[in-house]
């Protein structure tokens, strides 16, 4: 039988050890995590899901991509909410006309200046004007409609018992090693190697390393607060945001409360604390290119996800992306 070894646990890992064991592979995931499901792991306190990492809302136009995470789970419609605290008040976000009528009109750069300068400094830890494109790009100035959903993709949802669960299921039939040392699967003997962690680590950062965004989360039992998501736009508030994990079942604590989580972003440091965002500021896109380079000379390795893309990546492109490769490396066309 051939072996496969997957680095990594999370989602893209997952779906690419599901898709090797139907071709007949023997699949070893390795985790240095003493969990699986990557930054999507979540668990119940009382009747709450809390997601560890912060909240995590599967959308997508991608059918191919919806109907496969569905052979695992069940998922609940869900409606994801985002409002924001601004200079000038509270409005929901993407700015809308429903924040039209509470401001008043406003330019792309005004809607910019009041909604999004202040949150992405705190967040990448950089003026606005120092971003890359992949990132300024990736919001909405003015949605002209009152859709108050933060996202309008054709599928939405929340899995039924959590995403460790549903990974859970993807994993079914695989040897998964836990709380490893980063170098175990070093050590390992396969036919193919899909390899989910950073990319430079991969290559034992012999460009130096790249640089990513990291989280200080906080949770707390307290009172509901009147949105699942708050964001907080200005430099006086030192968080990004608030989640409240009661808006994703509907359910409340047995005395009443909630789990309210702070987010706070910092700067990664290896060893230390984990790798959420992939920043690819100039230095880091042009030493990118060259791990890219070497990672085209390796045999027998896939590269999948956002710290091993080195692009910061929603679920679904995540999920399309294993699927892509996996069907490559046989011969299968894409839809």
């Amino acid at each position: 039988m051939m072996k496969a070894v997957v680095v990594g646990a999370g989602l893209s890992g997952s779906v690419a050890s599901f898709l090797l064991r139907q071709k007949g592979f023997h699949v070893s995931i390795f985790d240095t995590r003493s969990h699986t499901a990557g930054n999507c792991f979540d668990y119940k306190k009382q009747n709450l899901f809390i997601h560890k990492y912060g909240p995590h809302t599967f959308h997508t136009n991608n059918e191919e991509v919806w109907k496969f995470v569905n052979t695992f789970c069940n998922f609940t419609p869900y409606c994801h909410k985002v409002e924001a605290n601004t200079s000038e008040g509270r409005i929901p976000i993407p700015f809308n006309k429903t924040s039209l009528e509470i401001l008043g009109p406003k330019t792309d750069n005004e809607i910019i200046d009041l909604v999004f300068k202040g949150y992405s400094q705190k967040m990448w830890g950089a003026p606005w004007e120092s971003l890359p494109l992949s990132i300024q790009n990736r919001i909405v100035k003015f949605r002209d409609s009152y859709n108050s959903c933060y996202h309008e993709d054709k599928y939405q949802g929340i899995p039924e018992f959590g995403y460790t669960e549903m990974i859970k299921n993807m994993q079914d039939g695989c040897q998964v090693h836990l709380n490893c040392n980063s170098n175990d699967w070093r050590k390992q003997k396969y036919d193919i190697l899909v390899y989910t962690g950073k990319i430079d680590e991969y290559f034992n950062n012999c460009f130096g390393e790249l640089t990513y965004r990291s989280l200080q989360t906080s949770f707390k039992e307290a009172d509901k607060q009147d949105c699942y998501q708050l964001n907080e736009c200005t430099l006086k508030v030192p968080h990004t945001r608030t989640i409240d994990y009661s808006y994703i079942n509907g359910e409340l604590l047995k005395n009443g409360k909630t789990i309210i989580a702070t987010e706070v972003p910092e700067e990664h440091i290896s060893g230390k604390n984990i790798p959420f965002y992939p920043k690819n500021f100039l230095k880091d896109s042009e030493r990118h290119k060259k791990y890219i380079e070497l990672a085209k000379k390796e045999t027998n390795v896939i590269f999948l996800g956002r710290l091993a893309s080195y692009k910061y990546l929603d679920m679904d492109i995540v999920v399309g992306q294993a699927i892509s490769k996996i069907k490559k490396l046989y011969g299968q066309k894409t839809r």
